[in-house]
């Protein structure tokens, strides 16, 4: 199962020494979704063999064989750890027919089953719509309001 692809390509590796977690975001509004954080038994075991090579000054060289057993036994366990946590955050998330952007439910329109940029909310962009008309209502009403009638010219700066 070398390289595992995602159901996603927007996503993010989180994974560090200790183990694998990673972000999977949302194609139009870039909302993310962290996965499970998945520890690994040999960076667990790794960090305990650098702990013990530190305290013993380096004998040994502890710290060198633990990173050769991760590079040796857990080159498969990120595959692994992606495609646990694709699965995972994957239901959150529905695949729009039209652009195939993989978007989650606040940006997917489920009466329309397409993402809010093929086809958006009706009920919102009316709203939205309505907003505008309102502002440009108070705006013009302000603009032919008088809101000052003095004469500036006869007066001193002191």
């Amino acid at each position: 199962m070398p390289g595992f692809t995602p159901f996603t390509r927007n996503y993010t590796d989180l994974s560090d020494e200790n183990g694998y977690q990673f972000e999977f975001r949302c194609d139009e509004c870039g909302s993310g979704y962290r996965s499970e954080f998945i520890r690994s038994g040999i960076g667990t075991a790794g960090s305990v063999l650098s702990g013990a090579s530190n305290l013993l000054g380096g004998l040994w060289g502890a710290s060198n064989a633990a990173r050769s057993a991760k590079d040796f036994m857990d080159k498969d366990a990120r595959d692994n750890a992606l495609e646990k946590a694709a699965n995972e955050i994957m239901p959150l998330f529905t695949r729009c027919a039209a652009c195939s952007k993989w978007v989650d439910e606040t940006c997917f329109n489920r009466d329309r089953n397409l993402c809010t940029s093929c086809a958006p909310n009706l009920a919102a962009e009316m709203e939205r719509e309505r907003s505008a008309v309102g502002l440009d209502q108070m705006r013009e009403a302000m603009r032919n309001e008088t809101v000052f009638s003095g004469d500036t010219s006869a007066r001193r700066t002191v």
